[in-house]
């Protein structure tokens, strides 16, 4: 079996060089990653990644941490899995493995930190409820981390801007002749707040005044609260002609549940939603929604975690994107 140090002999470096070509080191010439790629291609060597971790150090497993509540799984969220699943392609490229973190409680308490620790992960992507005390004890631990819609001092994070898409989404509706729109948004935090401004923002550009259920909340992938919510603004608010909800899964569990109640989407009341899961764009009545670019999102997602392991002091970075108005079949021109 051919040996790094034969691959370093072919190639006229060190087998120290090699190794930081496979580890795709940035201060290695390219011309230098040519050729060690193409001699190591020709021969077949294939890395002893797990041996090279233990004597250095650097670990090549990649945590993923996805975590709403103690009942739920982020990994069930189709926007999750499409960004993880572009995630994996890109970090696979650079020899790292995708471990997942346990966060099942078992009734008794757990520390996603320890099993971060337990697994040597070199890095960690963190998904879903970011603001829970056990996720912010990785965030603050030495380990690199990569935070998705999240804005923090605390680690590097990848988002879109969802004030101006709130404030697009918002307009659009506005400017098929709606008045009375409600947005229904999720838990309170730094990105909740950024939607509602651009929410109100838009509201108050169009000469349109807010009362006290212009906004209501729920917990974010709560399928009982958002029936809830939707009967509620059925039942005590009447007049209401659109309601924007926090993603598309509840947008479509309100649709559901409007049904129920005997009203017919879009012809009796508008409904859009946030994200442009794929299945959406299928329904027999496409949701209007605000598609967020999971290829994009999941790349820099991966791209950026790498550069946090490779370069732990190379200050924050943050990476934001725009999403993209889809306009559906969902909103109504009245």
């Amino acid at each position: 079996m051919i040996t790094i140090k034969e691959i370093a002999k072919r190639c006229g470096v060190s087998p120290s060089t090699v190794s930081k070509v496979i580890k795709d080191y940035p201060t290695i010439p390219e011309e230098t990653k040519k050729k060690v790629r193409q001699v190591i291609e020709e021969t077949g060597y294939v890395p002893n990644f797990a041996a090279s971790s233990l004597s250095s150090g650097d670990y090549r497993n990649i945590g993923i941490l996805g975590f709403l509540n103690d009942k739920e799984s982020p990994l069930s969220n189709h926007l999750f899995m499409s960004i993880l699943a572009n995630f994996q392609k890109e970090i696979t490229k650079h020899g790292y493995d995708l471990v997942f973190i346990d966060t099942q409680n078992n009734k008794t308490p757990k520390s996603f930190l320890r099993d971060c620790e337990r697994k040597m992960v070199g890095g960690v992507l963190l998904f879903g409820n970011l603001y829970d005390a056990k996720m912010q004890e990785v965030m603050n631990s030495r380990i690199p981390c990569i935070g998705f819609d999240y804005e923090g001092e605390n680690i590097n994070s990848v988002y879109t801007k969802g004030g101006r898409a709130l404030y697009q989404l918002t307009s659009y509706i506005i400017d098929s002749g709606h008045k009375n729109i409600i947005f229904v948004t999720g838990d309170m935090n730094s990105m909740t707040e950024k939607r509602i401004r651009g929410f109100t923002n838009a509201m108050k550009d169009h000469g349109l005044e807010l009362n006290e259920h212009s906004i209501l909340h729920i917990s974010y992938g709560n399928i009982a609260q958002t029936e809830e919510i939707t009967e509620k603004i059925i039942k005590d608010y009447p007049e209401t002609t659109a309601i924007i909800y926090p993603d598309d899964v509840s947008a479509l569990v309100a649709i559901h549940k409007l049904r129920e109640l005997g009203k017919k989407v879009p012809k009796d009341i508008s409904i859009a939603g946030f994200d442009g899961a794929i299945f959406t764009k299928y329904l027999t009545h496409p949701l209007t929604t605000m598609r967020q670019d999971t290829n994009k999102i999941g790349t820099a997602l991966a791209k950026t975690l790498i550069e946090t392991i490779k370069d732990p002091q190379g200050g924050r970075r943050i990476v934001e994107f725009d999403a993209e108005l889809f306009k559906g079949r969902t909103v109504a021109k009245i």
